[in-house]
Formats: C-alpha cells, structure tokens, sequence
C-alpha cells in the first residue's frame, strides 16, 4: 500500500511536511514567489525552460549541488539542509488552490521515495507494446522531457490527466487503486 503522509502545517512558514514519505511539501501564495525561490534549482537540474514550471520537483541532495551564488540560493540551501537533517529526501512546490498540479508533483515524489511504487510503474511500463511505449516517449519527448525522465513523467502524467492523453488504447492500472 502506498501513503503521501500525514501533513502538518506550519502557518509561520507555509510550509507542509509529509513526514511519513519524506517529502517537503511547499505550497506558494504565487507563482512568482515560487520561481524566485525554486526555479534556479530545478533549472540547474532539468535546465531553463521558455516558461514558468507550473510546479517543481527535485531530490533534495540535488539542491545542495547548486552553486551558492545568490543569497535566495544560499537561504534556500540552508532551509533545505533543516529539511534533510528532518529527513526530508524529495521537495515538490506548486502554488496554492493548485491541487492538481500537487497531485501531480506528488506522483513524482512517490515514485522517488516509494520503492515498490517505483517498481510497480516500472513493471507496468515494461509489460506496455513497444508501439504505446513509443507513443508515450514521442509525446514527452515534443512537450519537451529528457528520456531519463520518461518513466516518470509518463506515471505523474497518466494518473493525473485526462486518460486519452497518450493515445493508448488500453491504459496500465494505477497501482494506487
């Protein structure tokens, strides 16, 4: 069984923490505020993009791989090194009202933290025809996702989405369900 954890609000911060998975959980009064304090961690990850993210997702480890050149990055490293030292491991951002672009960050955070889950999705891409496969990779790949990211891309995108996004005739079950 999977779980996205009990969440805890910090009023001060804004600030949900989803303990039992590990994941940070930011949810941001804009989108502004969220490029400014998490774009120039996701863009050293994944690369600049031509517009905003509509939300983020990194491990944690990651963001402390970031150069310390402007005091934003140099508070935000500090934050998440609180954030590890709590045993945070993932970090999904979105703005606030968002829900499914959190649900959708969620689905890449469980695929980072839950092993079986991972497994379950990878099991699920394996079991797909080469055919669909490609459909899903040609499509990621025109909206702009490196194939190391496919996999993952291709779950959040799935259970989260309008089911005939990929065009496949028959869909893999979600294994959270």
């Amino acid at each position: 069984e999977y779980s996205m954890g009990k969440a805890k609000q910090n009023t001060a911060t804004k600030f949900v923490a989803t303990e039992a998975d590990a994941i940070l959980d930011l949810c941001f009064h804009s989108k502004q505020e969220m490029e400014d304090l998490i774009a120039p961690f996701s863009n050293a990850r994944e690369g600049v993009t031509s517009e905003q993210r509509l939300g983020h997702n990194f491990p944690l480890d990651s963001a402390m791989t970031v150069p310390p050149i402007t005091p934003t990055v140099i508070e935000m490293q500090e934050y998440f090194k609180q954030a590890i030292k709590r045993g945070m491991r993932y970090l999904i951002a979105y703005v606030s009202g968002d829900w499914h672009t959190r649900s959708h960050e969620q689905r890449h955070a469980l695929f980072f933290v839950n092993a079986k889950y991972k497994a379950d999705v990878e099991r699920l891409w394996s079991e797909m025809s080469d055919k669909d496969q490609k459909k899903v990779t040609s499509l990621l790949s025109t909206m702009g996702y490196d194939p190391h990211v496919h996999i993952d891309e291709f779950q959040a995108y799935l259970f989260t989405e309008k089911s005939n996004l990929f065009g496949l005739k028959t869909l893999p079950r979600d294994p959270l369900k």
